[in-house]
């Protein structure tokens, strides 16, 4: 579902709950010397913070068409699963009333919302990590 945010409202985007663990080198893949990989997955986020979902992206500008070995991907899947977020929320000011980015003030409503968030993860063996980014 798509949002339409109104004139009196402020959409407040989900965001993690402290720094998130990322995902690391696969240990099997070690020796073998292979080309940078990119992962992209789409995570559903619940208004309770979750991750309710969880799948691989392709079709999103900068990743790859073709899917990564299975390893990098399962190493996404595994650590993205235990991600927490504090849930996304549309905020309502009364009409005439002065909108702020932390939705503060008389008569302003909160809902909680449901959004997908797309992340890509790189991993190099020279750094032996992944990194992670956001698209938006």
């Amino acid at each position: 579902e798509r949002y339409q945010v109104k004139d009196n409202q402020v959409f407040l985007a989900a965001s993690t709950v402290g720094e998130p663990s990322m995902p690391i080198y696969p240990e099997s893949l070690m020796g073998m010397l292979l080309p940078d990989q990119r992962v992209c997955v789409e995570l559903t986020i619940s208004t309770d913070g979750e991750v309710i979902e969880i799948k691989t992206v392709s079709d999103v500008i900068g990743c790859p068409s073709v899917m990564p070995r299975m390893e990098f991907v399962q190493a996404v899947l595994d650590q993205v699963a235990t991600w927490q977020f504090f849930s996304a929320e549309i905020c309502t000011f009364p009409e005439g009333g002065k909108k702020n980015e932390d939705c503060s003030g008389e008569g302003v409503s909160k809902k909680l919302v449901p959004i997908r968030l797309i992340y890509y993860f790189d991993f190099s063996f020279k750094k032996r990590r992944a990194m992670a980014g956001l698209k938006k």
